[in-house]
């Protein structure tokens, strides 16, 4: 059985080349591409939405609390915090 992504909301390549940068900060041996995976995937459905900066805000909340308990430092869940919330709004003004 193939899998086409042809189905699936896709994100703009700049928003994904970003996300790899804001994650590429993570020591190897943190499992965080899971949840950098499902962060992307969520905000390429918020894409669809009505409210993008709403739904954009519901995925950073779940990747944050994913971070959390992989035991990421609160300093850095801040800081990832801002630099994902300012990411979702230039995503916001692009559509």
């Amino acid at each position: 059985m193939s899998h086409s992504d042809e189905d699936e909301p896709s994100l703009p390549g700049w928003v994904d080349e970003r996300l790899d940068e804001i994650f590429a900060g993570f020591p190897e041996d943190m499992p965080v591409e899971e949840v950098r995976q499902a962060y992307a995937e969520c905000l390429a459905q918020a894409l669809d939405s009505i409210d993008v900066p709403a739904a954009g805000a519901t995925c950073r909340k779940l990747l944050l609390a994913q971070l959390e308990e992989l035991q990421v430092e609160p300093e850095v869940i801040e800081a990832l915090d801002e630099v994902l919330e300012a990411l979702e709004e230039e995503m916001a003004e692009e559509e």
